[in-house]
């Protein structure tokens, strides 16, 4: 008898998140663009497209943690990953992303905040003169008679 190999949770996870940020980002647009009946991709909003990955990422939370099974299932091959006592290549790949993945983060989060060294976009224009007739006028209130 052949047994089916079963795709382990976290990967049917992570797949999953992918198909339905793939969907959204670029199904969704032509879809909506058909609807509407007009000639160009309509793309959904940034804040929109996070509300549906945060929806996508609850459900998958709550249908992980069904059952004690699921999650111990869902968290085995975390767990195998970083405790190590790996040999090959999986303990190269290991090595490498646990030692690339602080420094990665941190040049994001220097990116993201670091200020730029960009000229302004406009010109500063500074407070335009009066115009001639208005200059020989006199302000009644800079010397009021008393």
């Amino acid at each position: 008898m052949e047994t089916k190999r079963k795709l382990p949770l976290l990967g049917a996870s992570v797949i999953t998140i992918v198909v339905v940020y793939l969907i959204f980002k670029y199904l969704a647009p032509y879809i909506s663009m058909l609807i509407v009946g007009k000639d160009r991709p309509l793309p959904l909003p940034g804040t929109l497209m996070f509300i549906y990955m945060v929806l996508t990422l609850l459900g998958l939370g709550i249908f992980i943690s069904t059952s004690d099974q699921k999650i111990d299932e869902f968290k085995r091959p975390l767990v195998n990953f970083l405790k190590g006592g790996q040999s090959g290549i999986h303990g190269i790949f290991r090595t490498t992303l646990l030692i690339l993945l602080p420094f990665l983060v941190g040049w994001g989060v220097y990116a993201r905040t670091a200020p730029s060294v960009k000229p302004p976009v406009m010109i500063r224009v500074q407070h335009p003169t009066l115009p001639g007739k208005f200059e020989p006028m006199i302000n009644p209130m800079r010397e009021p008679d008393e």
